[in-house]
């Protein structure tokens, strides 16, 4: 990296992330939940209806209303030592800024034959802004499919790929204000539910992965592709609609999501105010982002 380079190096990444989805569908009610045994004599009859044959289809969209912590690099003049304020240096920080709410709408497709599970989601490319910050625009897209199996009717492990991409990640008095980042992860998950009535259910998923993020334009020490993990938990309610025709039933479910990226040991500059400004050390720290909100779900079972 040339001095020139500067103001755009120790870019903080954010990591995305991604699903939109919870790990699986199975932590979905269509899937762990549907294939459960309620109580009751209602829930015998949703219980064959939901199971009947090895093979089953599902469709669905989610709606998932959620803030995001945009992460932003900062270049400011400072003062190491008030004793001498004529020797100032360039210091690059780390900070967050917390975006508008936006609304993004998730479609999500899966399989199930026997107990093995099959799944994908996608989240459309959406534009968040700050709500401090009237400069800051990033655009966030995401996609994750998966694989499970049902351990038990009502808990199914998982393991799944999510790709991110982000662009306008902002960079604050520099000579380029944004940069870009792609993350990829291989998450592992479990998701099940436990039945409240014939119709409601409680449910909950969790995942935990391991990842990269590269980006555009490398930090202080010149790197560009970074470690990361991720971090996925959901909890809600779901209601059950059961059919007795090619729709099999029909899940409604309300939670809470939250997703949580963490990059490892992206290196901040700083440097002597020179023309060009010159590199005089490097710090390495790590940079989380944490997106979160209530999530409803529509999801058919065929």
């Amino acid at each position: 990296m040339t001095t020139s380079e500067w103001p755009c190096s120790g870019l903080p990444r954010l990591a995305i992330v991604l699903p939109a989805l919870a790990i699986a569908l199975a932590g979905e009610s269509c899937f762990a939940q549907q294939t459960g045994t309620p109580s009751g004599q209602d829930g015998a009859s949703v219980q064959k209806t939901a199971t009947a044959g090895d093979f089953s289809f599902y469709l669905g969209v989610r709606l998932w209303v959620n803030t995001f912590e945009i992460p932003v690099v900062t270049n400011q003049l400072v003062i190491p030592n008030p004793s001498t304020p004529t020797q100032a240096v360039i210091q690059q920080t780390s900070t967050q800024t917390l975006s508008q709410y936006e609304y993004v709408p998730m479609p999500i497709v899966g399989l199930r034959w026997k107990d093995l599970i099959a799944s994908a989601s996608y989240f459309p490319d959406t534009t968040y802004t700050s709500n401090s910050i009237s400069s800051v625009s990033v655009k966030r897209t995401e996609a994750d499919a998966s694989l499970g199996y049902l351990v038990l009717p009502t808990l199914a492990v998982t393991i799944g790929y999510k790709w991110g991409d982000l662009k306008g990640l902002p960079i604050l008095n520099g000579p380029i204000p944004s940069y870009n980042a792609q993350v990829d992860a291989v998450l592992l998950g479990a998701s099940g539910s436990a039945p409240l009535s014939d119709a409601f259910s409680l449910y909950g998923n969790a995942a935990y992965g391991w990842g990269h993020e590269t980006i555009s334009v490398p930090d202080a020490a010149g790197n560009s592709r970074y470690d990361l993990n991720y971090q996925i938990a959901e909890l809600g309610l779901s209601y059950r609609f059961s059919f007795d025709s090619f729709l099999k039933a029909l899940s409604l479910t309300v939670g809470y999501r939250a997703q949580i990226t963490e990059v490892k040991n992206i290196a901040f500059g700083t440097y002597q105010p020179n023309n060009p400004p010159t590199l005089s050390s490097t710090t390495s720290i790590n940079v989380r982002s944490v997106t979160t909100g209530p999530v409803i779900g529509l999801i058919g079972v065929f």
